[in-house]
């Protein structure tokens, strides 16, 4: 569903490049957030990028590493791109009053995770919401990580618990931030953005299929002509 006219409510994109440098293989994260009323998306985009560089990059009591220094290290780099839902679509993106740039860099970088690379189509699923009902509710798909992110201690491979610790610790936090935004659950359907309230983080990975890597070779079989 297409988002309608919004005011004072911005999407930011958090848009990772891999470090295969291949435009087919980056990893987006949506965000959004409720600008302060006297301040436009580009006035208050300096808030929003501090507010998730503490999202990725912050370490919160009790843990010892951020989001960012669990995710895998083939994120050579990421940059926010900040969208006004208050204007008509088409929508372009705002070059924020601090740049020349439409977007901003985020200030964290260099994953200390280690470990063979997951397949990028495992994410982990951070979900948050905005008092009840499906409208209010929202989530974001985080990744890609590598053989770090898992504990395979039971048998089964799921996310390890400091990982999960992680992630509901920079969310409760971005939810409780005291910059000028809030982050928010945008419902197309009622027109309208609300604070969000509360989130979960589960035990279990989920798979965005868009994230696959994008193939580098092919071995093709027909009738009468094996692999090569």
């Amino acid at each position: 569903m297409a988002y309608p006219i919004i005011p004072d409510v911005a999407r930011v994109q958090v848009v990772m490049q891999n470090s295969n440098a291949d435009p087919a293989d980056v990893y987006v994260n949506n965000f959004y957030f409720i600008t302060d009323p006297i301040q436009d998306v580009a006035d208050g985009a300096r808030s929003m990028a501090d507010m998730l560089d503490a999202f990725y990059g912050g370490v919160f009591e009790p843990n010892v590493q951020s989001l960012a220094q669990r995710l895998s290290p083939r994120i050579a780099s990421a940059r926010y791109v900040f969208y006004d839902l208050g204007e008509p679509t088409p929508r372009y993106p705002v070059i924020p009053n601090e740049t020349n740039d439409p977007y901003i860099d985020a200030a964290w970088s260099g994953s200390s995770a280690t470990g063979i690379d997951l397949p990028g189509e495992v994410a982990l699923c951070c979900s948050f919401a905005a008092g009840n009902g499906p409208r209010r509710r929202g989530r974001v798909y985080l990744g890609p990580w590598t053989a770090q992110a898992v504990d395979d201690s039971s048998g089964a491979a799921r996310p390890a618990q400091q990982l999960l610790d992680i992630v509901a610790a920079a969310a409760y936090d971005m939810s409780n931030s005291t910059e000028n935004a809030v982050w928010a659950v945008v419902s197309p359907s009622d027109g309208a953005a609300f604070p969000v309230q509360s989130g979960w983080v589960d035990d279990a990975f989920d798979t965005q299929r868009s994230r696959g890597d994008a193939p580098t070779t092919r071995i093709e079989w027909s009738d009468g002509q094996p692999p090569a």
